[in-house]
């Protein structure tokens, strides 16, 4: 798998109104500002880029939106049957989840609440501090590379920003968590199912673990 050259990523970007995201040796991730994202599968065949929309290929409509876990990974299981039938892969070098959250308080009915009382204090910083006005941080963030048990790895951003909706940047301070948890390495197409559960219940963790109960209630969680 690479990144498509430059041209093309205009191309991609021209034809479905999106924003690039993420470019890296694993692939590109493309998602309109508010939109689900679309995923799009990278491969070199002889020095050949192709690119392949997974969402057409499963007929997926593009307004589609997953609300759990076992809805995505049974249309993903759709996809990946019909990629492995194509392509005949040996192996996959990378598996992995990349979960870009912006709370906003706004949108949740939590304006005025600070973000400490939000988010928890080891994904804060200085914020957590109770003689720190968070009117006075300009900038707080954090940059996380670790290993985490099953042969996994996770980089973490997180820090309070602003999205950008198309070009126009909305003035909300909202707090920004982006976890990506993957695993590297010749995984067997065998084990992928498995390396993929392996990393969704990391990330779970993860996301749980950074927010408090006052923020996971005012998301209104519905029970599966």
């Amino acid at each position: 798998m690479c990144s498509p050259p430059s041209k093309m990523l205009a191309d991609l970007e021209q034809k479905w109104g999106m924003t690039l995201l993420e470019r890296s040796k694993s692939g590109v991730c493309l998602t309109s500002a508010g939109e689900p994202v679309r995923p799009f599968l990278l491969l070199e065949h002889g020095g050949k880029t192709e690119v392949s929309d997974l969402l057409e290929r499963a007929h997926v409509q593009p307004d589609v939106r997953f609300t759990t876990w076992e809805d995505f990974a049974r249309k993903l299981d759709e996809v990946l049957a019909q990629f492995v039938a194509i392509y005949h892969p040996a192996y996959f070098e990378r598996i992995g989840l990349r979960y870009i959250n912006g709370f906003s308080r706004r949108a949740l009915g939590l304006e005025g609440v600070p973000f400490r009382d939000l988010i928890q204090p080891a994904y804060l910083g200085l914020m957590a501090e109770d003689d720190v006005q968070e009117q006075s941080v300009q900038r707080v963030t954090q940059d996380v590379e670790m290993a985490l048990a099953g042969g996994c790895r996770l980089k973490l951003h997180c820090g309070p920003g602003m999205v950008k909706r198309g070009n126009v940047e909305d003035k909300e301070v909202r707090f920004i968590l982006d976890n990506d948890v993957f695993m590297n390495g010749k995984i067997e197409l065998k084990h992928s199912a498995g390396a993929l559960n392996t990393v969704h219940t990391h990330a779970d963790r993860i996301f749980r673990g950074a927010i408090t109960d006052q923020l996971h209630d005012a998301m209104e969680p519905q029970p599966l």
